[in-house]
């Protein structure tokens, strides 16, 4: 099964040719998520960031994705 999405922050698709999927499992802060995410792009890579965490500080400020357990477990709290 799946995870469930549920909440995105994904702007419209991106003219360049390159899409990088990252997986942040890590704890990170905005500036340092930002900043990467500004690198891909000036290397003319687009960034979606995916994320179990529960409310990561950057969820809203990078293109992002929140996914769930398909089993309903909460999602992690780091």
């Amino acid at each position: 099964m799946l995870p469930k999405i549920v909440s995105q922050t994904v702007p419209p698709i991106s003219p360049r040719p390159w899409t990088a999927l990252e997986a942040q499992l890590a704890p990170i802060t905005g500036a340092g998520i930002t900043a990467r995410t500004e690198k891909m792009q000036a290397d003319g890579t687009a960034s979606i960031w995916f994320t179990n965490q529960f409310c990561p500080p950057w969820l809203d400020t990078v293109p992002s994705i929140r996914l769930a357990r398909p089993d309903g477990e909460a999602p992690s709290r780091r």
